[in-house]
């Protein structure tokens, strides 16, 4: 489990795992000193929008029993802001916001050596 993710046995009211992800890989151990300044890029403030479900949801639950039983569940693994949960829950919010950047070197074409 990595990044924000979250493992829930039992119910629960709400969920909001939030992940924010900032990968710099270069060719050379080079680095500006800014690459923890997340506003420096959008992607980390603008609003994510809200889906709004306006149909009407009509249930009906029958608890037969109070216990959660499972038998046996197997996951190989969850990252960045994601859910595995047995039981149940009113709401989920998540987010995960990733951004890569490759910092390569200039290439030199071939017939230029």
């Amino acid at each position: 489990m990595l990044f924000g993710s979250i493992l829930q046995v039992g119910d629960s009211r709400f969920i909001t795992p939030r992940a924010n992800v900032f990968a710099v890989h270069g060719e050379l151990p080079y680095f500006d000193g800014q690459e923890d300044n997340l506003s420096r890029y959008p992607l980390y403030t603008k609003p994510i929008p809200k889906t709004t479900i306006i149909e009407p949801l009509r249930m009906k639950i029958n608890n037969e029993s109070p216990y959660i039983q499972v038998g046996n569940i197997k996951v190989n693994g969850i990252s960045t802001s994601a859910i595995v949960q047995i039981g149940s829950n009113h709401r989920i919010d998540v987010e995960s916001r990733v951004k890569h950047v490759r910092i390569l070197l200039p290439r030199v074409p071939n017939n230029q050596s």
